[in-house]
């Protein structure tokens, strides 16, 4: 095709009609594309600005002194003493909710229901033992 005919389609080409609301519609939606645009660069700029605040924020909890307080027990005898109470506090409180527990008799059904548990897990283990046997090759 010469230089003159590719003329003549061209102007063939510029007299056809186009479709009513056509100009409309491209230029909404060049305008939503320079929207979206505008706001991938300030997600950008809002992405590095978080990423910046959290690496100072890092460098200066690194750097900074730690301010550590002071042992609140000056003697470890009365250090160890506290500690004991405290765990023989927290031995007699879970006796307590183990009692209540037996009470309600709850330990069988619950000795039932982790028995039920391990059983359902025996084959769970057994597949993942032929994956992983499967995977290291």
């Amino acid at each position: 095709m010469d230089e003159k005919e590719l003329d003549k389609r061209i102007n063939e080409a510029a007299h056809i009609p186009l479709p009513e609301g056509l100009k409309e519609r491209l230029s909404g939606s060049i305008s939503q594309w320079e929207a979206a645009e505008k706001r991938k660069g300030r997600q950008r700029l809002l992405s590095w600005s978080i990423g910046i605040a959290a690496a100072v924020a890092l460098t200066l909890a690194l750097l900074l002194p730690k301010n550590r307080p002071a042992d609140t027990f000056s003697d470890p005898r009365e250090a160890a003493l506290a500690a004991k109470q405290t765990l023989n506090y927290l031995a007699k409180e879970m006796d307590k909710g183990f009692a209540e527990v037996n009470r309600a008799g709850l330990s069988r059904q619950m000795d039932k229901g982790f028995a039920e548990v391990e059983a359902a897990k025996r084959p769970i283990r057994q597949a993942n033992r032929i994956l992983y046997k499967h995977l290291k090759k």
